[in-house]
């Protein structure tokens, strides 16, 4: 709506029931939730033009990232997680709760077994949900790998990560910047 006014962000993103638009800015370091008040409309549409009413929510800190660029907002299809994808330093993924309002990290791990050339990770860059809501694969920068954060327990397997060694445009390897997700047939 053109005349919301409200607090600049770099990404949107909108959760499936309606409820919350979620927006983060690099500059700074920030998440905002801009829920929708009184919820969503029920019954025929008043003639009248009602409007909602947006409720900006303060601005959450995105704990221990420092953010060049916010590269992605990906909430779950049952609105219950959002996790915010950026560059820049921090190896941890914040995730954003919009029924509490919270937002918290998940700490990124250095895939194992580890070998001499296996790094920690630096900042999650691109991110896709399962479509069952399971899983959220994100690739990461330091490492170029694409960890497998655990929606149940929101915890990164280092056992699980995958190091797909993309070719870099400079030799060495690409960090996975672009991730999607495709639903698998089923075996009968």
């Amino acid at each position: 709506d053109a005349g919301v006014s409200a607090p600049k962000a770099d990404r949107l993103d909108a959760t499936n029931d309606g409820l919350h638009i979620l927006g983060a800015t690099a500059a700074t370091n920030t998440l905002i939730d801009l829920s929708l008040q009184p919820g969503l409309p029920t019954g025929p549409c008043d003639p009248a033009g009602s409007k909602f009413t947006v409720t900006p929510g303060a601005p959450l800190a995105l704990p221990g990232v420092t953010a060049t660029a916010i590269t992605g907002i990906d909430s779950t299809s049952d609105s219950s997680l959002a996790f915010v994808t950026y560059t820049g330093t921090g190896g941890v993924l914040p995730y954003y709760t919009p029924s509490t309002g919270t937002i918290a990290n998940i700490p990124l791990l250095a895939a194992t077994p580890t070998t001499p050339t296996t790094v920690a990770p630096i900042a999650p860059v691109a991110g896709v949900i399962s479509s069952d809501n399971t899983t959220f694969y994100i690739g990461t920068t330091g490492d170029n790998a694409v960890h497998l954060i655990d929606r149940n327990t929101l915890t990164d397997d280092p056992a699980k990560t995958i190091l797909p060694q993309l070719p870099g445009a400079n030799g060495g390897f690409a960090a996975p910047d672009l991730i999607v997700q495709r639903p698998r047939n089923s075996i009968s």
